[in-house]
Order: structure tokens, then C-alpha cells, then sequence
């Protein structure tokens, strides 16, 4: 944490919508809301996990944050300072702070580092437990991604892997500290990542968890059943709850008429959800 009380990056409201094309292969010619008005606050070492499905918003976000690309509404901050629109030299000052890593299962895994090494980073930089706790969140981690047993694998190395168990490996590495969950552009659960996967809130997140592939006695993750449903006709994302238009549990009256907003359920957990608010 920072010693003046003060988080290290700050991004405040920020939006982004990409504009549609006009002319005859534009497609829908609708504009893209990547990202709607999102607010973050990250410490100083901390690692934060913002964790969602292909199209969700967690590119565009990291691109918006580096500067590769310019907010439509909001602002970023960096120790205090805005970041938001920096041109020339400042820019190319603010670039050297702040780089961008492309993650790749088949690259960003040392192959000379066991799995239970490679997951548990994170914790030693972080000076987090002790050899055998963090042993175990390890392990914990492994099983909520579907890799289980978890000692099956503690000990093996990337190149005994196929390219899906090197994928999940790779997420338990990113959710062994506290992530984020994001939908289209907008952030549905936020919390300890002992929390968010074992008690997911949010019925979005308990999709993505139902999501993960089985692997061997992983059956015995509990299972949260289908809440996904076909695209609801109708729905607008400006007015009512971005994953209204997918939630099978959704309240017709109130989560198509109303955005919820992340609400503090106790023990820094946090869930935009009438449903898990009641």
C-alpha cells in the first residue's frame, strides 16, 4: 500500500465507445460501447486481475491505461497526476513508467519452473504467507480453474501441459490475488480471489465459473446452473443492467430499467446485482 494513503493508479469514470463506420461493409453501423464508465483504484504493489470473457472490455481498458488509446469520458491518474491526453514528451515520459504484456499460454510460462513456482509468484513477490500456505492457495487456485487434483500438477512443467491446462494455469496465476469481473465495459464483481471464485455473487461471474472445463475429479466444484439465455430483443444497455439482455434470472421490471452499481457486501467484496443485493 502506499504510504501517503493515496492509490498509485486511479481511473475515474472512464468510457470508451468505438464510433461505427459508415458505408456498404460497416456491418451494424451501431457504435461499440467497450468500456461504460468504470472506476478503479490500484495500490502500490498490488497486482489487480480484471478477469472477463473475448469482447468484454479488459483490452481496451489496458490500452486506455498505457495511453495507446484516448478515454471518451473520465480520467486515468498516475500518482496523483493525470494521464488523460498526454502528447509528446510527456507522453513518451509516462510511456517508460507504464508498458503493456501480451499474455500467451505458450509464452508466458518459464517451461524450467514447476506449476506450483509459477502460480505462487505472485505471493512470494508480494511477501504473501508462508511456504505451506501458500502451498495451499496454490492449490486452491488450481482447482477453481479445473485443474484438479491440484498435486497432479503442483509439480509438473508447461511442456507436460496441453495448450488449455497452460491457459489455466495462467488464470490461476492472474486470480491468486484479487481480481475484478468485468462485462461489456462495465464491472460486476469485485473482491478477494478466494471469494469471487468460491462464492461468485453475480451471475455473470457464476456463468464464467460454470464455463470452466472439467478435468479430472473437478466435478466436485459446485455448479451454479445455466444462467445464461438467448439475447433479449429489446433491451438497452444505456438504460438497465449491461448482462440483463443474457441473465436467465433477470428481473424484467427493474434490471432493464436501471444500471445497479457495485455495492459492498462485507470482507471487501463487492457486487453490482439486485439480485445479490436483496
Amino acid at each position: 500500500m502506499n504510504t501517503n494513503g493515496k492509490p498509485v493508479l486511479e481511473i475515474k469514470d472512464v468510457s470508451k465507445i468505438y464510433k461505427a463506420k459508415a458505408g456498404f461493409f460497416a456491418g451494424s453501423g451501431k457504435d461499440v460501447v467497450a468500456l461504460d464508465r468504470i472506476s478503479l483504484e490500484i495500490d502500490k504493489g498490488e497486482i489487480f486481475g480484471l478477469v472477463g470473457e473475448s469482447g468484454s472490455g479488459k483490452t481496451t481498458a489496458g490500452r486506455l491505461i498505457v495511453s495507446l488509446e484516448e478515454t471518451d469520458h473520465g480520467e486515468i491518474l498516475l500518482d496523483g497526476k493525470t494521464v488523460t491526453g498526454l502528447k509528446g514528451k510527456r507522453l513518451k515520459k509516462f510511456r517508460s513508467k507504464a508498458q503493456m504484456i501480451f499474455q500467451d499460454p505458450y509464452q508466458s510460462l518459464n517451461p524450467q519452473r514447476s506449476i506450483l513456482d509459477t502460480v505462487s509468484e505472485p505471493l512470494i513477490i508480494h511477501r504473501l504467507g508462508h511456504a505451506n500456505s501458500r502451498k495451499e492457495r496454490v492449490r486452491e487456485a488450481l482447482r477453481s480453474v479445473g485443474l484438479s487434483p491440484p498435486d497432479d500438477f503442483l509439480y509438473r512443467y508447461p511442456h507436460r501441459l496441453s495448450g488449455g491446462q497452460r491457459q489455466r494455469v495462467a488464470i490461476a496465476r492472474a486470480m491468486i490475488l484479487d481480481p475484478a469481473v468485468l462485462y461489456h465495459g462495465r464491472l460486476m464483481e469485485l473482491g478477494p480471489s478466494d471469494q469471487v471464485i468460491q462464492n461468485p455473487s453475480h451471475p455473470y461471474t457464476q456463468a464464467l465459473i460454470d464455463a470452466l472445463p472439467k478435468f479430472g475429479h473437478s466435478g466436485n466444484r459446485k455448479r451454479y446452473g445455466t444462467l445464461l439465455t438467448r439475447e433479449r430483443e429489446g433491451a438497452d444497455e444505456r438504460l438497465g443492467c449491461n448482462f440483463f439482455p443474457r441473465c436467465a434470472v433477470a428481473q424484467e421490471s427493474r434490471c432493464n430499467l436501471e444500471k445497479p452499481i457495485l455495492e459492498d457486501m462485507g470482507n471487501r467484496h463487492h457486487v453490482a446485482c439486485f439480485l445479490s443485493q436483496s
